[in-house]
């Protein structure tokens, strides 16, 4: 093992010099990657409340704060999520997109090239189809408008609707989006451990 982690032949009377240098650079990385981890949870957290914040206050002060339920539409998050799931597991990259977060957030950053590229493609595949979801559930809403127009009081409700699955598609790519780019830089740099 310590020739394969020193890439070269050792003789008998390095041998232990070189497995105490193994162990000791193991124990480093170790320790940067607690520290790593730390500052990225810490991150994490800060970038979701600033979202979460941020989010809040355009809609408080772009509807008011009693009409926050204009931004609750389960029909299209169920589509666009469901669809985005259906596509996910017709090409067999749910694993792969579930693996994604663990490499990214897991404990264990030992892991292959192979798993982070698909686990990559994985990410892409999730932002691009739940784009095309929020634009497919908009032209049938938009259809269904069309269609009812004599009904001229239901207008506003069917135009939310329309709305409500591209925001819900967008929302996810944000969502998405800061694993996406840790996992794309995981691919530039390939490296076996991060």
């Amino acid at each position: 093992m310590n020739e394969l982690l020193a890439g070269e032949r050792i003789s008998q009377e390095n041998y232990d010099g070189y497995a105490e240098k193994n162990m000791l650079n193991l124990m480093e990385e170790h320790e940067q990657h607690k520290k790593t981890s730390k500052w990225t949870l810490i991150g994490i957290i800060i970038g979701g409340v600033i979202l979460l914040v941020m989010l809040f206050l355009v809609v408080a002060l772009s509807v008011g704060i009693y009409n926050l339920s204009w931004f609750v539409d389960f029909q299209s998050l169920f589509f666009v999520v469901g669809m985005t799931i259906c596509v996910l597991l017709t090409t067999g990259m749910l694993k792969d997109f579930i693996y994604g977060f663990r490499i990214c957030y897991g404990s264990n950053k030992i892991v292959d090239k192979e798993g982070v590229v698909r686990s990559y493609a994985a990410m892409k595949l999730v932002m691009v189809s739940s784009i095309l979801a929020g634009i497919f559930a908009a032209i049938i809403s938009i259809v269904a408008m069309l269609g009812n127009l004599a009904d001229y009081m239901r207008l506003g409700h069917m135009l939310i609707t329309v709305l409500m699955s591209i925001l819900y598609s967008v929302i996810i790519n944000l969502l998405i989006l800061p694993t996406a780019v840790r996992l794309y830089v995981m691919v530039k740099v390939g490296k076996d451990t991060f």
